[in-house]
């Protein structure tokens, strides 16, 4: 299941990598992502009150010295990334602890509706779903246009950024 989750999020993410972005000269993308580093998210969300808060903060803080829209676009697409690497690993850490209560309970294989561990994929693929139509939509609501893939970049972080969120409420 981890491959199929991940393989949906690959699919949408997949599109953020776009055809200026090889524009971009090496030593600015390190100028771009010195602001950022691995722990980013995990410092950003155990250091303020609301982690909400840390939704869009590199984003806006690698925004501060883009220079260029494709420079803007890479501060997105990071962030977008950051993101989806944060619910993707806790996401799997709340199924395996799903599992092992479903498997401690007698419930029958995750797999099914019945179980926690089989709810939590389907919720998982549904919420996926329900991500990626929403930012088409949000998307298309700015034309066809970088304003429509800047759109849909940011309304695709900001989900994941909040799905993540609402993982993490689920491990102890």
């Amino acid at each position: 299941m981890k491959q199929v989750f991940s393989l949906l999020n690959a699919a949408v993410f997949a599109v953020l990598p776009l055809a200026g972005m090889a524009q971009i000269a090496p030593d600015r993308q390190n100028d771009l992502t010195m602001v950022y580093d691995g722990d980013f998210f995990a410092r950003c969300m155990v250091e303020r009150d609301d982690p909400a808060t840390c939704i869009g903060y590199f984003r806006t803080s690698c925004g501060d010295i883009a220079e260029t829209e494709e420079e803007w676009l890479f501060c997105i697409r990071t962030e977008a990334r950051s993101w989806d690497e944060v619910l993707t690993r806790d996401y799997q850490k709340v199924l395996g602890k799903l599992t092992e209560q479903d498997f401690a309970a007698g419930t029958p294989e995750g797999h099914t509706a019945q179980s926690r561990a089989g709810a939590l994929r389907q919720m998982q693929q549904s919420w996926t779903a329900y991500r990626d139509a929403r930012c088409s939509l949000e998307g298309l609501g700015f034309g066809s246009g970088s304003a429509a893939l800047e759109q849909r970049q940011i309304c695709l972080s900001d989900l994941t950024a909040q799905q993540a969120l609402y993982m993490r409420s689920y491990i102890p």
